[in-house]
């Protein structure tokens, strides 16, 4: 697994104050379950994670005492940076805050912060920066000018634009400003947003790694699908006391119910079914061992971990329900009918009413062929009529997926076989219409025999 790693590094221009850097590492399963360091999978995984991030940089134990009151630690937050850069929550919280914020010693005080600030023009003075301070601590034109006459005598402004005829590093120094170490801070240092380098203590284990909780009590386990269940099986488990509560999504497809069956035979250790106890170990035996794969996405730290809901849905019985299947029919091509007689042998020449002639014909000789056969079937299952069919249903076991006239032969025996127009009874036929006559009937839709079959014992 992965998490982030963190350190401070000293700033460029100010080498006694740090800026966050960071990079992925690896981390084991174990340390994530029970010392709670941060399962990194990616921006935007945990959106809370941002949010938990900033409070506790936000926090007012990070903040500097000697700098408190004077205002120089303000919130971090994301703003609209967030709407305009279009990048990741997290990612962005952490670039701003590197951008924006220095960390330095619990210990520092304004007026140290001062001396560096001095030290700092002091090293750069030129000009604009005497220029600028000034401006600064004087924003009108008659206060400026005051102010600079006072620190020279000779000198002679008139406008704004005379204030380019003179080189003010020669005329001002940082003394000058003595008693304006605020305004000489503020220029000086950039970003003016302090935190103590202790914050990373608050966010991250001893080795620095990111870590927002003292546990992951929550984790969704999910098994690879194999060749009997392509639809991952995913277990939400949950710590409770000293041991895990898995529990099973298995919805209401069987093959997922079965591979959680097996699943939980493997690693139960207490007498449950599909819900079951196990240990840390043994959880964590499930991802090692490529049993499971793990994920977080329950992972909360704004509102406290939780685990999601399983679904399940018992089975309905029910019971079959079994149709005759299709009749060819007259309103079908001719190259449809041709196709079947085709398939006996039968000559196809001859236009649309030959052809069905010819099938009822046929089909006499494939009744009569197979009537023993039906007449076996009928006698040993026994089947009653119900009205209307249902949305599932199955073609009644008898003749064969390959007899291309089963539909038509079985509508032919249940009408001529078929009492109280409610049960095929093998004992009783209704010799009304002769077999081929009843075929032409049909597939000339002159009959008809709707709904399915229930089979009785």
């Amino acid at each position: 697994m992965k998490t982030i790693h963190f350190r401070l590094v000293p700033d460029e221009k100010f080498p006694m104050f740090s800026r966050l850097e960071w990079d992925v590492v690896s981390v084991s399963f174990r340390e994530v379950l029970e010392q709670g360091i941060h399962p990194w999978a990616g921006d935007n995984q945990h959106h809370d994670l941002v949010d938990a991030f900033l409070e506790r940089i936000n926090g007012e134990g990070h903040i500097p005492v000697g700098l408190r009151e004077h205002n120089m630690s303000p919130v971090v937050n994301l703003g609209l940076w967030l709407h305009y850069m279009k990048k990741t929550r997290f990612g962005q919280g952490l670039e701003i805050i590197q951008e924006n914020v220095l960390f330095c010693d619990p210990n520092l005080d304004f007026s140290s912060l001062a001396e560096i600030a001095r030290n700092r023009l002091a090293g750069q003075w030129s000009s604009g920066l005497a220029l600028t301070l000034a401006e600064r601590l004087c924003p009108g034109f008659q206060e400026l000018r005051r102010f600079l006459k006072s620190k020279d005598k000779t000198v002679k402004l008139s406008g704004q634009l005379d204030l380019g005829d003179y080189d003010w590093s020669k005329i001002l120094s940082v003394d000058d400003f003595a008693g304006h170490e605020r305004a000489i801070i503020d220029l000086a240092v950039s970003p003016l947003n302090f935190r103590n380098t202790t914050f990373l203590d608050a966010v991250t284990d001893k080795y620095r790694r990111l870590r927002l909780a003292d546990s992951i009590d929550h984790v969704v386990l999910t098994q690879p699908w194999t060749d009997g269940n392509r639809v991952p099986t995913m277990w939400q488990a949950e710590r409770q006391g000293g041991h895990w509560r898995l529990r099973p999504h298995v919805g209401a497809d069987q093959e997922t119910r079965v591979a959680a069956h097996e699943f939980a035979l493997r690693w139960r250790r207490d007498g449950g079914n599909l819900c079951f106890n196990a240990s840390t170990q043994d959880v964590i035996d499930m991802v090692d061992s490529g049993s499971a794969k793990a994920s977080f996405p329950g992972l909360r730290y704004m509102m406290g971990q939780h685990s999601p809901r399983v679904t399940g849905q018992v089975p309905k019985a029910k019971v079959p329900l079994y149709v005759l299947g299709k009749v060819p029919s007259h309103s079908w091509s001719g190259a449809q009918l041709k196709s079947i007689l085709r398939e006996y042998g039968a000559p196809t020449s001859g236009v649309k009413k030959v052809l069905v002639q010819r099938l009822a014909k046929l089909a006499e000789a494939e009744y009569k062929a197979h009537k023993p056969l039906l007449d076996g079937f009928f006698s040993e299952n026994r089947f009653v009529r119900v009205s209307s069919e249902a949305q599932y249903c199955e073609q009644l076991p008898v003749l064969g997926r390959e007899n291309t006239l089963k539909g038509l032969l079985l509508h032919m025996y249940a009408l001529r076989h078929l009492r109280g127009n409610g049960v095929i009874d093998v004992s009783y036929e209704n010799d009304s219409c002769g077999v081929e006559e009843l075929a032409l009937a049909l597939m000339n839709t002159q009959v008809t025999l709707t709904g399915g079959f229930v089979r009785v014992s």
